[in-house]
């Protein structure tokens, strides 16, 4: 099989990324935009030893449950990768990634309960963060980068965005486009939005201090938008990946907005970590505090706790919380929160999650609950080690990545901890993520 072969496959099945799974000639083709129980014609875009990638060039038959994207830009930004799936089919598509990885790593037969969807899939991203270049004309514009590129994709609505965002990006645009000017030095515009206050964060980020109009720019956004409560220049002089940098520039008296999760009120500033999607948020939470059946006499420790929301939001259940981060910004974040909400009985660690464990169990302090909330590589062996020797009642590991999940869910069974309940919750919907909520216990 070679690079622009025409072939005509049926998928059976879905790769993690909802690729469609074809099988020609001991071949596994995996196709982008196709959906189980469909055929097509499709041309390989790139092929491996036994493998190969491919794109539709013609449906012949069509999913049931194939849907035409509200998105004009669907199947070309990397941002929604199943937006042509149905609700339902997005549901049974992620039931399965979670079901599926841990049967095979965890070697778990456990029930995964049904998926948690959210009635509205719509407009639920509290942030988004947008590239600013030009066209082929010299027109400012901003986007999405198309899948495995740095090609910007631009946009009118994006649909998982609050409209009030998609109109203070437009406005922007219309700023310079209208007076035939471009601001070279702006890099990315990142917005935040409180679901619950709706009160607003601009964040421009510039490559140097200066930034043409800047300052009749922000009168124009404050006038037009009474929304916006802050407004600040970021500057990030380096030339890689990384959007945000080191310095930043107040450009209005507030430099952070604020927004509710369940009876919390949490300061957000421009680098402050807070979950995107705080109505799904808050069904992740409940979850935790149902599996975890939290005692008064309970002292929990939340590894890889950010500014606090999963610790804060369980505090008033528990006699003692001790929020573990690496991360110097987000656990001073975490003081003001808990200062902000009257919550007296967290305490805070700056420092490796398996190394602060580590020497709370060396100091001998009970721990009778650990709820982890890792990054997508999830846990490594020393915090996993340290979590064992500490030997908490249970543990509930909120995670973003099944993959990682699986895999640490099976070490912990070796190590004495069997998984109880599984939850996922659907944090992301249009997009192939789901967060997964696990109880684990002690075995008997």
């Amino acid at each position: 099989m070679r690079e622009k072969d025409m072939l005509t496959v049926s998928a059976v099945d879905y790769d993690n990324n909802g690729y469609g799974v074809a099988k020609v000639d001991g071949f596994v083709v995996f196709v982008k935009g196709l959906m189980k129980g469909e055929e097509a014609e499709v041309q390989v875009v790139s092929s491996r030893r036994n493998y190969a990638y491919a794109k539709v060039r013609r449906l012949i038959t069509f999913s049931d449950q194939r849907v035409t994207p509200k998105c004009p830009i669907a199947s070309a930004c990397g941002g929604c990768q199943i937006q042509h799936f149905s609700t339902l089919e997005q549901a049974s598509f992620k039931q399965d990634i979670v079901d599926g990885l841990l049967k095979r790593v965890a070697k778990t037969d456990v029930q995964v309960q049904p998926i948690l969807t959210m009635s509205n899939p719509w407009r639920y991203r509290n942030k988004v963060q947008v590239p600013i270049g030009k066209d082929k004309q010299g027109k400012m514009i901003c986007g999405f980068y198309r899948a495995q590129t740095h090609d910007i994709i631009p946009f009118t609505d994006c649909f998982l965005q609050h409209t009030i965002q998609n109109d203070i990006l437009a406005f922007i645009l219309d700023f310079y486009n209208s007076r035939h000017l471009y601001p070279d030095t702006l890099r990315w515009v990142l917005l935040k939005r409180g679901i619950v206050t709706e009160e607003i964060m601009v964040v421009l980020i510039t490559s140097d201090e200066g930034m043409l109009l800047k300052d009749e720019l922000v009168k124009e956004l404050l006038y037009t938008f009474p929304q916006i409560k802050s407004i600040i220049q970021n500057i990030n002089r380096r030339e890689d990946n990384v959007i945000l940098g080191d310095e930043e520039i107040a450009l209005t008296p507030a430099t952070t907005i604020t927004d509710k999760l369940g009876d919390c009120e949490f300061a957000i500033s421009s680098k402050s970590f807070y979950q995107v999607n705080p109505i799904q948020a808050k069904v992740l939470y409940d979850k935790v505090i149902e599996f975890a059946q939290f005692k008064p006499t309970d002292t929990v420790m939340d590894l890889y706790c950010g500014v606090g929301t999963i610790a804060l939001y369980i505090s008033k259940f528990v006699k003692q919380v001790i929020g573990v981060e690496v991360i110097p910004e987000a656990i001073e974040d975490a003081k003001q929160n808990a200062k902000r909400n009257q919550i007296t009985n967290a305490s805070w660690i700056t420092g490796d999650a398996g190394e602060a464990a580590r020497k709370l169990h060396d100091e001998g302090i009970g721990i009778d609950v650990i709820v982890v909330d890792p990054p997508r590589k999830g846990l490594n062996q020393p915090t996993i080690d340290a979590i064992v020797d500490i030997s908490p009642r249970s543990i509930v590991y909120v995670s973003c990545d099944p993959g990682t999940l699986a895999r640490d869910l099976a070490i912990f069974s070796e190590k004495g901890y069997q998984t109880e309940i599984v939850q996922p919750v659907d944090m992301f919907p249009q997009t192939v993520h789901v967060e997964t909520v696990v109880l684990l216990a002690q075995k008997k």
